[in-house]
């Protein structure tokens, strides 16, 4: 454990710029304290940091025709929550007027008086296809959104039973321990409930590394920056 610590030190301190072994100044034993997801959800338009996101939202504002309505800040007007409320009409609805008023901005330059008009065709072919990959791309970062999200809430849950059943086993090892030095039972009764005990701490310490490690894929899949701009967000409202 401590010769993968080390290797896992060195490695931050490559993906800092540093060389291995440079001090980091990690000295905190405990694991620090998961990020609150907001309870009102996460606003789409928070999608708009991921690459990918704004890589075809580029893409397709730089085609040759103009499309007044492509920019990444103009996302769907909804929330991403772990609860999939978004999977109903309304939600089908919203995405579908979202996709509607982009290609309603889909215009195109007079070549010619028409006289080309194989190469406006064609133009407007690849703006409709960027437009296409621009809603696939956004698609699909709502679908990482949300499977991180629903990662995160079942694993919190998980975590609390899993509290849950340490704080009964504890309560069973001190009964134990109890009905030993009162002559009742042997002491294989309390090495068996020491072991449930231990057992339990090992696996609530996994699981909370593990909720870190679902809210690290929630930052991803949100471009890093989701949990200060929705801290900046609502101290503007307060």
């Amino acid at each position: 454990m401590e010769a993968t610590e080390q290797v896992l030190l060195n490695e931050t301190a490559v993906l800092l710029g540093k060389s291995p072994h440079f001090d980091l100044g990690l000295t905190q034993n405990a694991l620090p304290a998961p990020l609150s997801v907001p309870a009102a959800g996460i606003p789409a338009d928070l999608l708009a940091n991921r690459p990918d996101v704004r890589a075809a939202g580029l893409r397709l504002h730089a085609a040759e025709w103009e499309i007044a309505s492509a920019r990444a800040d103009r996302l769907p007007a909804i929330t991403l929550t772990a609860q999939a409320e978004y999977a109903s009409d309304q939600f089908n609805t919203l995405f579908d007027n979202w996709l509607a008023n982009l290609a309603a901005g889909l215009t195109g330059p007079v070549f010619d008086g028409h006289r080309r008009a194989a190469e406006v065709d064609r133009v407007r072919a690849v703006a409709e296809e960027r437009l296409a990959l621009y809603e696939q791309t956004v698609m699909q970062a709502v679908r990482d959104v949300e499977n991180s999200l629903v990662n995160g809430e079942k694993q919190q849950a998980y975590l609390d039973a899993t509290q849950k059943q340490l704080t009964i086993a504890k309560m069973t090892l001190q009964q134990a321990k109890e009905r030993y030095q009162n002559g009742i039972v042997d002491y294989l009764t309390v090495l068996t409930s020491l072991l449930n005990v231990q057992s339990l701490e090992r696996s609530l310490v996994q699981r909370q590394a593990d909720l870190l490690l679902y809210q690290v894929a929630l930052s991803r899949t949100l471009g890093g920056s989701w949990y200060t701009t929705i801290v900046q967000r609502e101290g503007k409202k307060g």
